[in-house]
């Protein structure tokens, strides 16, 4: 799931736990633990790396650029290293924290042969996307298209990520109103929170 129906919580009795797989686009889920309270809210702790196949609904589509889109996309040269691109891409790292910031950003890796690689990012409603074309022993390239910096949102979440000491996914929780899902990292109250 990557929002929570009103309706299970409004089924379920305050002081009920609601356990189900949860994630962004971004990476794999996790195992999101939810306690309904009295004023029709739930909030709860993420867990553990998950793998299931997404509720038809909230599937998400990628992008096929055409090699004349993308031989016309912005290109640049990403300041990361290899470590780093296995970082942001990695659900224990920083991947879960890189899809909490960046919303409707769905992550494909690809690898085209034993020494290339592209690592994508799409969101098909506004037409954007963004390829790392890794090559071993040489440098990368970045490529971005649409309206979106995608490629720049991750960066700019990986960088959040280092600066707030790597924080692995079971640090997060999840507070669900009927209007809201807030994301927070340690605390519901903290000072590191933010709306999905």
């Amino acid at each position: 799931m990557r929002r929570i129906p009103q309706a299970w919580i409004e089924q379920t009795l305050p002081g009920g736990v609601i356990v189900t797989p949860w994630g962004a686009d971004f990476c794999n889920g996790t195992l999101l633990r939810l306690t309904v309270l009295a004023d029709g809210s739930a909030s709860g702790r993420c867990g553990k790396n998950l793998r299931f196949m997404r509720v038809r609904e909230q599937r998400r589509e990628f992008l096929d650029p055409t090699e004349a889109e993308i031989s016309g996309a912005d290109k640049e040269k990403p300041s990361r290293s290899a470590v780093e691109l296995f970082e942001m891409t990695e659900f224990s790292r920083a991947a879960f924290t890189i899809g909490l910031r960046v919303p409707s950003c769905y992550l494909t890796i690809e690898d085209i042969d034993g020494d290339h690689r592209h690592i994508e990012l799409h969101d098909v409603r506004t037409a954007s996307w963004a390829r790392v074309a890794m090559a071993r022993g040489a440098d990368f390239e970045v490529y971005q298209l649409g309206p979106r910096r995608l490629w720049d949102e991750a960066d700019a979440a990986y960088a959040w990520w280092l600066e707030s000491s790597r924080p692995s996914p079971d640090r997060y929780g999840l507070t669900i109103t009927a209007s809201d899902h807030e994301v927070w990292l340690d605390e519901p109250t903290g000072q590191h929170r933010w709306t999905l």
